[in-house]
């Protein structure tokens, strides 16, 4: 029989922040639109090296909102979101075993199957298992440091690989 991992998580600001960012920069959409941002840069450079420079001012400014102005409201949106939700006011405690993720709070308590899940990825800084496509279960490693490995492996052994081909480590 499998042992049970039990953690507690509380997602901060910047854990939820730093997801908005992750996700939100690997869907190709994103990639697309960071890519037409750094061409706008440099047509804004080429066109103020000949003197254009009413064109200039434009791709600068669609460099501008592509490239700093949408990862700037992204961490804003996680700062608030963790700001305005009750749900992240106090610590989440979950619970890996084998049958899937328990996760609760003072008398709440919520269970999802291993099968249910979308996918795991890992960052440096942070393992998301995937609920929803825009939603994930959130833990940071500095809640989790010394059971990341733990982590990491557990959930390679219940969910399928190709999803968890993101995990590393």
């Amino acid at each position: 029989m499998d042992k049970q991992i039990k953690f507690k998580v509380t997602v901060t600001e910047k854990a939820m922040a730093s997801f908005q960012l992750y996700h939100h920069y690997h869907k190709t959409s994103s990639l697309l639109a960071t890519a037409v941002g750094g061409a706008s840069l440099f047509i804004a450079v080429r066109h103020a090296f000949y003197g254009l420079y009413d064109q200039t001012v434009i791709f600068l400014i669609f460099a501008f909102m592509l490239l700093f102005f949408m990862p700037y409201t992204l961490w804003i949106k996680g700062k608030r979101q963790v700001r305005n939700s009750k749900v992240f006011q106090k610590p989440l405690e979950y619970t890996l075993f084998p049958k899937g993720i328990s996760v609760h709070q003072d008398q709440s308590r919520d269970e999802i199957r291993w099968d249910q899940l979308l996918k795991a990825v890992n960052t440096k800084n942070a393992i998301y298992v995937y609920v929803k496509p825009n939603n994930a279960f959130i833990y940071p490693r500095e809640d989790v440091a010394d059971q990341w490995d733990d982590i990491i492996s557990y959930i390679r052994k219940h969910m399928s690989p190709p999803k968890t081909k993101g995990l590393k480590g």
